[in-house]
């Protein structure tokens, strides 16, 4: 059950109106800028937490690492603070929706998402990973609910709860989401470089094109483990009118060793658009449906209408 114990409190500036979701150690809020009357997401360590020291460190690393990287694709902080105890960080709120909800959405129709639709979200993804990589930064937990889409379609990379600084270095236990993680992450966390986060890439293809994930158990460390052991099945044997290009895309991304790997997010991108534009026989979707993915995010932004700010012309 969802803790909405702060809702309503004033941290500095915010005000804490709306509990959007809760992770492993921390809870986040759209909260009200009274200052600056604009909306922000507000991420506050959970009560459980505050009294651990490494908890905290991590906390204020995930603030450190997104206050070094100022990119488009970025989801951007605007404080770090601490207000009776309450360490919390406020970033830019996108109004939209995570890569997740639309990806399920497609599932839901049984259909997939269009091609020339997958490969701007996957080229925006690999910019900011590169990004990120070049500052030093390592994110860990690539997946389609840490991929944002605002209404225009543009994408954010949020979420650096488990971000790697390749300066400070980090605990090897802490452990990504095991659906996405990269076989040397899996045996190591600390273990991860800018390859295992494009391995993530990788899976999120897979699903975007196939609408199956590479690998599935009951038990996420039987997960992690075949990502380690076993060759991902092909993608063309789920979806045989796809082009031999894409797939090789997709089995290149997925490789076990990451030497085997793009060297860069821009060259997976080039790879994939090339693909693409190579052989139009894309996988098709299951049905007629048509919904685009902007289509989908003003459908649940209508559903999820933002309340107005108050004193706001």
């Amino acid at each position: 059950m969802m803790d909405d114990s702060l809702l309503g409190q004033q941290l500095d500036e915010y005000r804490l109106e709306a509990l959007l979701g809760q992770g492993g150690m921390a809870s986040v809020y759209r909260a009200l800028d009274t200052r600056l009357n604009r909306y922000a997401a507000v991420k506050v360590i959970r009560t459980s937490f505050r009294a651990d020291s490494d908890y905290v460190t991590r906390f204020e690393r995930e603030a450190q690492a997104i206050a070094k990287l100022e990119h488009p694709n970025v989801v951007r902080l605007y404080r770090y603070g601490e207000v009776q105890g309450l360490l919390y960080m406020a970033m830019h709120y996108i109004e939209g929706a995570d890569l997740g909800f639309v990806l399920a959405g497609y599932q839901a129709d049984h259909t997939l998402i269009e091609p020339e639709e997958a490969a701007p979200i996957i080229r925006q993804a690999c910019l900011a990973l590169d990004y990120a990589h070049s500052k030093g930064v390592i994110h860990r937990d690539v997946k389609p609910s840490n991929v944002m889409l605002d209404k225009q379609g543009r994408v954010f990379l949020t979420d650096f709860g488990l971000a790697l600084s390749v300066e400070f270095g980090t605990r090897g236990e802490i452990f990504g989401s095991p659906h996405y993680i990269a076989p040397e992450q899996a045996i190591f966390s600390a273990n991860a470089i800018p390859q295992s986060d494009l391995y993530a890439v990788g899976v999120i293809l897979y699903e975007m094109f196939t609408g199956q994930l590479p690998f599935e158990a009951e038990n996420p460390l039987d997960v992690a483990m075949l990502h380690l052991t076993e060759p991902v099945r092909p993608p063309r044997e789920l979806r045989p009118e796809m082009s031999m290009e894409l797939e090789a895309v997709m089995i290149k991304a997925l490789a076990k060793e990451h030497v085997d790997r793009y060297s860069s997010g821009a060259a997976l991108a080039d790879a994939l658009e090339l693909a693409l534009r190579a052989n139009v026989k894309a996988p098709a979707s299951v049905t007629a449906s048509r919904r685009t993915v902007l289509d989908r995010i003003a459908a649940h932004l209508a559903d999820h209408p933002l309340p107005p700010i108050p004193g706001a012309d």
